[in-house]
């Protein structure tokens, strides 16, 4: 049996999927035309090679750690978010008070630095008209470190 290089990419992809427990055939896939579009990941991947960066972050790690120092940047170029999808980034409404959260046990508040609106919603400032909320923390921060 050959194999053409549609089969072989649609097996690669299903055994990436497979311990999710889809169940298709990469014949299935080439036989009803289903195509992967892979010139467009070399694009995106020479993208996320301009956003990433892995300056050393001083006095904490090394050079060569990959870490996203502008989050806007990343979702309008990489995941084709528009501006007005972060609210509370620049140029766009501030984040809602109401979407802030107070831990008493631990003194601190909880504040997303962006707050991704859902599609369609009227911009009111409840939890239900928000799909995701960001918190961007310190480049570096060692999230086991205890204070």
């Amino acid at each position: 049996m050959t194999f053409d290089r549609e089969t072989l990419a649609h097996k690669e992809w299903l055994g990436m999927l497979q311990p999710v427990g889809l169940i298709v055939s990469s014949l299935a896939l080439t036989k009803h035309q289903a195509v992967l579009d892979r010139s467009g990941a070399i694009e995106l991947q020479s993208k996320l090679q301009e956003i990433v960066s892995t300056a050393a972050i001083p006095g904490q790690i090394d050079q060569g750690i990959a870490y996203i120092p502008d989050f806007p940047n990343f979702a309008q170029e990489i995941l084709k978010w528009q501006p007005e999808d972060l609210v509370g980034a620049e140029n766009q409404p501030p984040i809602p008070p109401e979407l802030e959260l107070f831990l008493s046990d631990y003194g601190e508040t909880l504040k997303p630095t962006y707050a991704i609106p859902q599609v369609g919603a009227i911009r009111e400032s409840s939890l239900q008209s928000y799909l995701m909320l960001i918190q961007i923390l310190p480049t570096g921060l060692l999230l086991d470190k205890v204070d």
